[in-house]
């Protein structure tokens, strides 16, 4: 079947590519011929940039205007994900290329906040599939506990929902958005970089047979200092080496701001062979339960806390959230190994249950 997959696989992002790469894997093992749709957010005229610049927004300006800054997640995306449509920038873009698709998915991934999919957020729901097409909903977020958008953006969405085939979401607070917003019922389902054998990432894992210092990998999507503080600490606390990861720094014009990123392997790489993980970022998160690793997790109100309870409750693991460093030295939770073969007995009817929602979505006829 031909299948077209509505997702993030453009964002400068590892766990948005990872579980681009990760559904995709899925479909194709279960022997779809699958596409991304190439949706992606309209070019912003050289007066936003300039703006970004005079605001002194350094991050931004790094990240979007010198070249090179995004190249290791283009390479990823050119090399693993499958074949992307055309390019398109709305809705009326993606029905004018008539892609012919007999099924369209979208997830996973926060694919249903307004806050990201912004101008496109009808896209999202599917606004564009010709009738006769299966619609379906793989891991769908919401990234919140509640619907962000507006109270008439959301009628034109329920309206849409309810043409889907079949819709599942990341978070249980999606399955009672679902019903309490949009009135559909939704399955809970997992995150697709948890439905691969840890085998599918192995590729990915470069060869090192140098006998390196345990390491403490430290990944945050929102740095601070308080976080800072407690990475530190910990770093002393257990004697271990800090990496950490993600944005590379860049200093120019007396500034000093980010540029360019580890490598998708390089990521991977370093949180496989860490003696320890502290983020706030879920799919860090992910890949230390597909890996075994030891972990704490700082939560991110801002980024949004049910996707990782809804991810962590289930599997007893809901002790390794902290809000602070000073929780880290006060509950010592973290010090415990975490029992992995416990975790793998929990995980596995969740990975079957979500395995089946996939098959059977796909499989039964359109309504």
């Amino acid at each position: 079947m031909k299948i077209g997959l509505l997702t993030f696989h453009f964002s400068n992002n590892y766990g948005a590519l990872l579980q681009a790469y990760a559904l995709s894997t899925c479909l194709t093992r279960l022997g779809h011929d699958v596409h991304l749709i190439n949706l992606r957010p309209a070019p912003v005229g050289a007066g936003f940039h300039l703006r970004q610049l005079a605001y002194r927004n350094w991050l931004y300006f790094a990240e979007k205007m010198l070249p090179g800054s995004d190249d290791s997640f283009r390479r990823f995306e050119k090399t693993f994900l499958p074949a992307a449509t055309p390019l398109a920038y709305n809705s009326a873009e993606l029905k004018a290329l008539n892609l012919d698709c007999e099924a369209y998915i979208v997830g996973s991934d926060q694919v249903w906040r307004p806050r990201f999919t912004k101008e496109n957020a009808e896209s999202y729901f599917l606004d564009f599939v010709p009738p006769g097409a299966k619609k379906i909903a793989y891991a769908a977020s919401f990234g919140l506990d509640f619907w962000e958008g507006q109270a008439d953006q959301a009628e034109r969405m329920a309206e849409w929902l309810r043409q889907f085939d079949a819709v599942s979401v990341r978070e249980a607070s999606g399955v009672e958005i679902c019903r309490n917003t949009f009135g559909v019922e939704a399955r809970h389902v997992l995150d697709p970089t948890l439905l691969v054998s840890p085998d599918v990432y192995q590729q990915f894992i470069e060869k090192d047979d140098s006998a390196a210092p345990p390491t403490l990998f430290y990944f945050k999507l929102d740095r601070d200092a308080d976080s800072q503080a407690g990475m530190e600490w910990l770093r002393t606390e257990c004697g271990l080496s800090a990496v950490c990861m993600g944005e590379k720094a860049w200093t120019g014009l007396g500034i000093k701001c980010t540029r360019g990123y580890d490598t998708v392997p390089q990521w991977l790489t370093q949180l496989s062979r860490a003696r320890l993980v502290v983020t706030d970022s879920f799919h860090a998160v992910c890949f230390s339960l597909i890996f075994r690793r030891n972990f704490i997790c700082f939560i991110n109100s801002r980024r949004g806390q049910t996707r990782l309870v809804s991810l962590l409750e289930p599997l007893g693991l809901q002790d390794r959230m902290y809000s602070s460093a000073e929780e880290l030295r006060t509950r010592r939770d973290w010090m415990k190994p975490i029992d992995f073969d416990q975790v793998a007995r929990l995980m596995d009817p969740q990975q079957a249950s979500s395995m089946q929602f996939l098959q059977s979505s796909l499989e039964q006829g359109p309504s």
